[in-house]
């Protein structure tokens, strides 16, 4: 019978529990850029301002061990990694969040917040945010729905009252994200990019730089502005990494390698 996790391996009889291995997986926000109130740079950045990392790890994966609090947009265990610009990974200065809402003009319009019922993984995510938001005076409302009806949605590019969306959480490996031009959170080709539709031609002429050239300094160079523009214009929002664990049986299948990825042997 499989036990609680309470560390990195735990075996139970001939049943061992082992991560995937650290930091193997991450949380992530994305806000529409297309559609009021996030058209609003003033305003992404007041929800930057607003939310705090740590909130979502404990509320999500409650076990300090298994998570990591982390700031980087390409991941804390790529060899771009920066923290440069986070600063969900502090606690939150409201009261900056609040000038920011002032200061982009913001109406109270409605921020819908898409939760998909039925991924226990993400399934806390929704509520830390919308009460980050409620406390700096936005008008929140959380719509429910399968994973797959949250598909379909967040593809629509309506307004809100037309059954559009403001922000969707979800997750990604790391492997996913450790590479500017694979990660689709920093996608700058607006419409036709990757939902949020964010656009920026300096994040598509970085990224062009990042895949033209092979020298690893000037690619580091070129990330840590990657991870600038990013937080300044608020592409997405890095909400911390953990670790997945697998069961396996020790007997059967001896030592397994950690590994964010299937392995055949």
């Amino acid at each position: 019978r499989l036990q609680p996790v309470h560390a990195h391996r735990e075996d139970v009889g001939d049943v061992a529990l082992k991560s995937y291995g650290d930091s193997t997986n991450i949380f992530t926000m994305r806000m529409n850029w297309l559609q009021p109130p996030f058209d609003n740079v003033k305003l992404r950045r007041a929800v930057l301002a607003a939310v705090y990392q740590a909130d979502y790890l404990d509320a999500q994966i409650g076990d300090e061990k298994m998570y990591r609090v982390c700031g980087a947009v390409l991941t804390c265990i790529s060899p771009y990694a920066s923290e440069a610009g986070a600063t969900q990974t502090k606690k939150p200065d409201l009261a900056h969040a609040r000038a920011l809402l002032k200061e982009g003009g913001y109406d109270g319009s409605k921020v819908v917040i898409l939760h998909p019922t039925d991924l226990p993984v993400l399934a806390s995510l929704a509520s830390v945010t919308a009460q980050a938001l409620r406390t700096i005076g936005m008008n929140v409302e959380i719509q429910s729905m399968d994973w797959a009806t949250l598909l379909s949605r967040y593809a629509k590019k309506d307004p809100v009252a037309q059954g559009g969306w403001s922000i969707f959480q979800t997750g990604f490996t790391s492997l996913d994200l450790m590479n500017p031009l694979t990660n689709p959170n920093l996608d700058g080709r607006g419409a036709a990019g990757y939902v949020g539709w964010s656009k920026s031609d300096e994040m598509e002429t970085l990224r062009d730089q990042f895949a033209e050239t092979g020298d690893p300094a000037r690619r580091k160079e070129i990330a840590l502005a990657i991870q600038k523009l990013n937080y300044d214009q608020v592409f997405f929002i890095p909400l911390g990494t953990y670790s997945k664990v697998k069961g396996y049986n020790t007997a059967k299948l001896g030592n397994m390698t950690a590994a964010q990825i299937p392995l055949f042997w």
